[in-house]
């Protein structure tokens, strides 16, 4: 039995998402725990492939303090939407047990702790 070998040729086309669009991808899918990290390396340079973040060093990391406040904010909302309803006590603790360090860890690193005092909770429910 014989076989025939074809050649395989194909293009591939690569883009580099811009620092917003990067964020917006992982938001878009729920995925606040990955985006919040990210956003941090683009606020401290710390970040890889970085496009799209314009003017002085000052300027760049208010321009992503902004987001990062507004991704704090989705994810509080999410956070609250997706807390277990019935069930017992210990398993809503530990839903806010996991999510509420993040959001404060992330207020202290912005210098941001008061965020969150004219958030509405029961908008968010």
């Amino acid at each position: 039995m014989k076989t025939k070998e074809y050649s395989r040729q194909s293009a591939h086309i690569l883009s580099l998402r811009n620092w917003k669009e990067r964020l917006d991808c992982l938001l878009k899918q729920e995925h606040f725990t990955e985006a919040l990290p990210l956003a941090w390396s683009f606020h401290e340079g710390t970040a890889k492939a970085v496009v799209g973040i314009h003017g002085d060093s000052q300027r760049r990391k208010a321009v992503i303090s902004d987001k990062m406040v507004e991704i704090l904010l989705q994810f509080t909302e999410y956070a609250l939407k997706k807390c277990p309803e019935q069930g017992k006590l210990q398993v809503m603790e530990q839903h806010f047990q996991d999510m509420v360090p993040i959001l404060v860890d992330y207020c202290l690193l912005l210098q941001k702790a008061g965020i969150f005092l004219p958030f509405d909770l029961m908008k968010a429910v």
